[in-house]
């Protein structure tokens, strides 16, 4: 099943880069805040969801994973409207919001009690929905504020997904292990388009349709008891490191959140001296290393956990200083 979603991925891909490069149609053009240097179709999340729904069409399905699918195609349906036709923020944001409302109430996704390494604290619903839904909101935008650079969406979908289908099957949670490892080997199959230089970027379709997936399956698992939800938040930290915080210091500094932007830590990193491979290579490290230690800490003492997420926040940490006494600014390296 995981090497046919792969192939699909793969062979969707090569079609899309064939057809797209050829016409000229869809194609991403460099501007001052790329990273790229020349137009790259945009479509790689047609592959990446056609691989997927071919696995997943394979397996019954119950009714709340219905609803999560169908939330799941408005969010992609919308992006991938956006990645053909340009839309304005408001029309995405009310689609993310409206899919969000519905995987929640119709999956039954809100966690009882928000969890921490050695902490867990039960909280009111009227509480506990609103931040779910603001959570998966940003999930989205988080993913695709962060593909903006060849092959790291791709990776972290890998590690990431990777992560939580391995401890969905360790807690013996057979659908959301096969709704994660389908994603994780659809982007593997995608990954060799995707490598720098890119011949086919996620698009829209692709980078925020992966977010709101991270997002309802990292619930998922929380509210059905697979992990804890700091344990589906660590499998993916590195991106919802970067992006949370690099959010709160331009809105800090007075930046409009809707403003594109060069100023995140991938990006910073990406100029000189380091380039895109080096980026590209640390990044995943730091993102297999994370998916590793939620994998390896998620069912021992607290202490563990406590320590792999520090130790997450420490790395970001240490690599934004690097990144502001390097003074990595200018036109990114291959």
């Amino acid at each position: 099943m995981l090497i046919l979603s792969l192939g699909i991925a793969a062979l969707v891909a090569t079609f899309l880069c064939a057809f797209f490069a050829k016409n000229r149609l869809v194609l991403d053009q460099p501007n001052k805040r790329s990273m790229h240097t020349a137009p790259t179709p945009r479509l790689g999340g047609v592959a990446l969801w056609s691989a997927i729904a071919c696995g997943l069409a394979l397996h019954p399905l119950e009714n709340h994973q219905g609803v999560l699918l169908g939330a799941l195609s408005m969010v992609v349906a919308v992006s991938l409207l956006d990645d053909i036709r340009t839309l304005p923020p408001w029309p995405r944001l009310a689609t993310q919001l409206a899919a969000a409302l519905l995987a929640l109430l119709g999956a039954w996704l809100v966690p009882t009690a928000l969890t921490l390494p050695g902490w867990t604290w039960t909280w009111p619903y009227a509480l506990a929905l609103p931040l779910c839904l603001l959570f998966l909101v940003w999930s989205c935008n988080c993913f695709n504020f962060m593909d903006g650079m060849d092959g790291l969406a791709a990776t972290q979908a890998i590690t990431g997904f990777g992560g939580l289908a391995v401890m969905a099957g360790i807690s013996d949670a057979p659908w959301l292990m096969l709704a994660a490892s389908l994603t994780a080997a659809a982007a593997t199959g995608f990954l060799p388009w995707n490598w720098p230089p890119a011949r086919l970027f996620l698009g829209d379709a692709g980078a925020v349709g992966l977010g709101f997936w991270q997002g309802v399956l990292t619930l998922h698992g929380a509210a059905h008891r697979a992990f804890p939800l700091w344990a589906g938040l660590l499998a993916f930290a590195p991106f919802l490191l970067d992006g949370t915080i690099t959010l709160l210091i331009r809105i800090a500094h007075g930046h409009s959140p809707l403003v594109p932007h060069r100023e995140h830590l991938y990006q910073r990193l990406a100029m000189e001296p380091w380039g895109v491979r080096r980026t590209l290579l640390v990044h995943a490290l730091f993102m297999a290393g994370c998916a590793a230690a939620a994998c390896l800490t998620y069912q021992r003492q607290a202490v563990w956990g406590l320590g792999s997420c520090l130790v997450a926040c420490g790395i970001h940490l240490g690599l934004r200083q690097y990144a502001n006494t390097a003074k990595c600014t200018g036109r990114a390296r291959r």
